[in-house]
């Protein structure tokens, strides 16, 4: 469902499961596509234009099964550096 002020896409979404969520812009050929499965992580990566002048990009890492262990380590190093510039950061002073 489209929510009010949705004007457009920013982008086409990205889609990359397994190695193919590492690959920026990532667009899949017949060759490189991979069907989506509970072993690996998917990337989802989208984004609107509202008529409030904003847009949006989205993007999301998920995993269906069980992640591995260095999954679970590299996640977390995400999410640390994460928390790291937020607690940095100060907008607006």
């Amino acid at each position: 469902r489209e929510q009010a002020g949705f004007v457009g896409p920013s982008f086409e979404t990205i889609c990359g499961y397994g190695a193919n969520g590492a690959v920026i812009h990532y667009t899949p050929t017949a060759e490189s596509a991979a069907r989506l499965g509970w072993s690996r992580p998917v990337l989802i990566d989208s984004g609107g234009h509202y008529d409030v002048g904003g847009t949006t990009d989205v993007t999301r890492t998920l995993h269906f099964g069980e992640p591995s262990a260095h999954e679970r380590a590299c996640f977390t190093r995400v999410l640390q550096g994460h928390i790291g510039l937020a607690r940095t950061l100060h907008f607006g002073e």
